[in-house]
């Protein structure tokens, strides 16, 4: 324990308790830029997983995508919220509008890019699988 860098180094609760106020400042600071650095570490590789998806993905299929990863997502979100906050017909008439917003991207997208996308998606289980 004596090789370790100061910062990292374990302190008991007897040598906690008798740190002096601008110690225990320097240790939150330390802390919080480790916390911040993970989370940032975290973001990008989240935006990585995104960058390889739209750059492997078919040309054709990237409006699919695009739908099923944020509008799809938003409509359940907001699907939620409707059957949580309203009740009788209100709810009947923003669920149908829902729905309706939520169906007409898929009849606007031409049916050959989804089967081109469900086809791209089977060729890269086929690869994982090899």
């Amino acid at each position: 324990m004596d090789n370790e860098p100061e910062f990292r180094k374990k302190l008991s609760e007897r040598e906690i308790t008798q740190l002096n106020e601008h110690e225990l400042q320097k240790i939150d600071r330390v802390n919080d830029a480790l916390a911040r650095s993970e989370q940032a570490e975290a973001n990008k590789e989240s935006q990585m997983k995104l960058r390889v998806l739209f750059e492997r993905a078919p040309e054709e299929t990237l409006p699919f995508i695009v739908y099923c990863i944020w509008v799809a997502a938003a409509g359940l979100s907001s699907f939620f919220y409707l059957i949580s906050k309203f009740e009788g017909m209100p709810l009947y008439i923003l669920l149908l509008f829902l729905l309706v917003i939520l169906v007409i991207p898929l009849f606007l997208l031409p049916k050959i890019h989804i089967k081109k996308f469900f086809s791209w998606i089977s060729g890269v289980r086929k690869i994982k699988k090899r």
